[in-house]
C-alpha cells in the first residue's frame, strides 16, 4: 500500500505492472524528415498501422491567398503561416502526403523481400 497526495493506492499486481511496462516500451517506427516537417509510420498498440504527418514549419508549404500588389488585388501562392485560418490547408497537405505514402507502400509486392 502506498499513499500519494493523501490517497491510499494498492500496489499493482505483477500483471498490471507488465501491462504498464509493455505500454512504455518503444515501438518500431519509420520517420521521413524534410527540414522541420516529417511523416511517420508506426504500429499503434500492435493492432493498427498508423501514418501521420507533422507540420512544424508551415512556411515551407504554400497556400493560395488574395494579396495586394501594386494597389491591385491578386490571387497568388504564398507561404503558409501558423494559425487557424490555414487549418484547411494543413488538412489538405497532410491528407495528400499520407495518401501518397500509403499508395507507394501498397505498390510493394512483398515487403519482407526488401528487408532481407
Amino acid at each position: 500500500m502506498r499513499i500519494v497526495r493523501g490517497v491510499e493506492h494498492a500496489d499493482p499486481s505483477p500483471l498490471e505492472l507488465m501491462q504498464r511496462l509493455a505500454a512504455m516500451l518503444p515501438r518500431p517506427r519509420l520517420q521521413h524528415r524534410v527540414k522541420q516537417n516529417w511523416l511517420k509510420m508506426y504500429d499503434k498498440s500492435g493492432l493498427v498501422l498508423r501514418v501521420e504527418t507533422v507540420i512544424n514549419n508551415p512556411e515551407e508549404l504554400r497556400v493560395r491567398k488574395q494579396v495586394l500588389r501594386n494597389g491591385k488585388q491578386r490571387t497568388e501562392w504564398v507561404e503558409m503561416r501558423k494559425g487557424l485560418a490555414y487549418l484547411f490547408r494543413y488538412r489538405e497537405v497532410s491528407w495528400q502526403a499520407n495518401a501518397r505514402y500509403l499508395d507507394a507502400l501498397a505498390a510493394v509486392d512483398d515487403p519482407r523481400a526488401s528487408v532481407l
